[in-house]
């Protein structure tokens, strides 16, 4: 029951102070491409003026001038992915001669200098200040709000709270299975779960699920990843961003059907646990969506296992339905 006990949610606040709270953000650079690049574009597609000679050697120094500007760190990329290599130094001779070559490495600096900062612990409220859950409702970037509206009440400051089932409830209810996965040469993959879910249906009212692996044998790369609702209001976050956002709550990207911003899904990432041996309990509250990650053998040529009890508990504040009040559905079990 105490892992249950930790962690469990009451109300809509969770069971420790959020690390860091804001609406907003500081985004330098832009995801519009530079002038530069459409200077170069523009004339290249026949849609202005060609290039001429005379003007290429000053269209080179702006382009070595562009590159040679200063990255920021990489932690504070919006795109990941763009590289990491000096573009500079790396030029080839050929490529100071081929316009499109150069609008490739314009497009590739400009997606690493779009960055986001000011998003750290301990600006809004120190360590010691979200120790004991003070200030921890003052955000480091308020809610957005027109400056004309009357602006949005503060967040309120967190407050603890323990829970204890076995003194505040009787007859705990849980349903438990018993799961097996077997690898073998033949079918090494589990292919996991196509989707993150949260345990059960309404009826039967479970707020947490605990499984216990009691034996594993010849796999890797088994995991439980988890997803969280955020719900992510336009009236208070600055959604205009929306890679910014998306790279910052690790949110997934919206589609929207017009240019207008939009809301991304109310749904945040939040990582993934191991497992990685006998007798490992994984406890979580159904605030928080799971999904099994797909696993495989550890030595292709023998045969594996993942053996594991999942239990389901049953909101305490409620009473449904048990096995102890539904009579067996085969005649044959009576007779037994």
């Amino acid at each position: 029951m105490q892992p249950w006990n930790e962690m469990l949610i009451l109300g809509d606040q969770g069971r420790t102070p959020i690390r860091i709270r804001t609406y907003d953000f500081q985004v330098e650079g832009s995801d519009w491409y530079p002038k530069l690049y459409y200077y170069l574009n523009n004339a290249r597609e026949g849609r202005t003026t060609p290039i001429t000679e005379e003007e290429w050697p000053d269209v080179r120094s702006q382009v070595r001038e562009y590159l040679g500007i200063p990255e920021p760190e990489k932690r504070y990329r919006i795109w990941l992915d763009s590289g990491y290599h000096d573009l500079l130094a790396s030029m080839q001779p050929w490529q100071w001669n081929s316009s499109e070559e150069l609008e490739k490495l314009i497009l590739e600096k400009d997606q690493r200098l779009y960055t986001v900062r000011g998003v750290e612990p301990g600006i809004s409220f120190t360590y010691e200040e979200w120790k004991t859950g003070e200030n921890t409702g003052r955000a480091i970037m308020p809610k957005c709000s027109e400056p004309d509206e009357t602006p949005p009440p503060p967040d309120p400051d967190h407050q603890y709270y323990s829970i204890s089932l076995h003194d505040q409830f009787e007859g705990l209810q849980i349903i438990v299975r018993l799961s097996t996965i077997d690898l073998t040469p033949e079918m090494p993959l589990y292919g996991g779960d196509s989707h993150h879910n949260v345990a059960g249906i309404p009826n039967e009212h479970i707020v947490s699920t605990a499984t216990c692996y009691i034996d594993m044998h010849n796999i890797k790369d088994a995991k439980i990843s988890f997803q969280q609702e955020t719900k992510i209001d336009s009236l208070m976050f600055n959604i205009a961003e929306s890679m910014a956002m998306n790279r910052l709550f690790d949110v997934p990207e919206c589609e929207c059907a017009s240019d207008d911003a939009c809301s991304p899904d109310a749904l945040q990432i939040v990582g993934s646990i191991p497992i990685s041996r006998n007798g490992q309990i994984l406890a979580w509250p159904n605030t928080v969506r799971s999904k099994a990650e797909p696993f495989s053998l550890a030595d292709p040529s023998r045969p594996g296992y993942l053996r594991f009890a999942t239990l389901w508990l049953g909101d305490p504040h409620y009473r449904i339905c048990s096995t102890q009040n539904v009579p067996p559905q085969d005649s044959s079990w009576v007779d037994a």
